[in-house]
């Protein structure tokens, strides 16, 4: 059987509360219930990765502005040095009064520095989100340890009616078989006789009418042909 599909984020938000709904409901299994904790962990460790990248490079984005302030405070200080040397005349003593109240050009610069401009703090945001964001996909392209959940879903199962718990059982009955339990234990005998997975798929395409009309992200779905892929595993 194919390894199953990754999972977005969203999607397993999704998966999240279906199954919240169902254990308010008093109908969720056992299975479903480590299904529940592994989405729950998946869900954890991809954000804190995600915060950990996104707070290291915004640290090293100030860092670099920091430094690039510094070598610009070194530059000017090194222009005014070099730029301005005065010949005194005792006679032109008075010219070279300079007013109390002219600020320097330095400290005109440094309070432009120390308060980030608007536009800059916007600019620095949209970086950082669109870092963000690439780094989750690039987290969600990578391949995924093997979950727990992974590893229950790929051991084979012998015999279907064994496999299926009770309130799996009342589900596939409800949403799958239209109440007709009759049907239902007739598709899981037939099921167990089967040699291969194409011959169980074939039969319920031919024999089964409302197959068709399932949706395939539906829960009991999902959860029916699971069962039935691990019979054949």
């Amino acid at each position: 059987m194919s390894e199953q599909n990754y999972l977005s984020l969203v999607q397993l938000a999704k998966a999240l509360n279906k199954k919240a709904q169902k254990l308010e409901k008093g109908k969720l299994g056992f299975e479903e219930v480590n299904e529940m904790l592994e989405n729950s962990r998946d869900i954890y460790e991809r954000l804190t990765v995600i915060r950990y990248k996104a707070l290291l490079e915004k640290q090293e984005l100030v860092e670099e502005l920091n430094q690039e302030n510094k070598t610009e405070s070194k530059q000017i200080d090194v222009v005014e040095e070099s730029s301005f040397s005065f010949q005194f005349d005792t006679e032109d003593d008075e010219s070279l009064v300079i007013s109390t109240n002219q600020k320097n050009l330095l400290d005109e610069i440094n309070e432009i520095g120390s308060e980030p401009q608007e536009d800059e703090v916007i600019e620095n945001t949209e970086v950082i989100v669109e870092e963000a964001s690439s780094l989750n996909e690039s987290y969600a392209s990578s391949k995924q340890p093997e979950s727990l959940g992974d590893k229950l879903k790929k051991t084979k199962i012998t015999d279907l009616k064994e496999a299926i718990a009770l309130n799996q059982k009342f589900l596939f009955i409800n949403e799958l078989f239209e109440g007709d339990k009759t049907k239902y234990q007739s598709v899981l005998d037939r099921i167990n006789s089967c040699e291969t997975l194409i011959e169980a798929k074939a039969y319920l395409s031919s024999e089964i009418e409302t197959y068709s009309s399932w949706d395939e992200e539906t829960e009991a779905v999902m959860q029916f042909n699971t069962l039935i892929e691990r019979k054949f595993l």
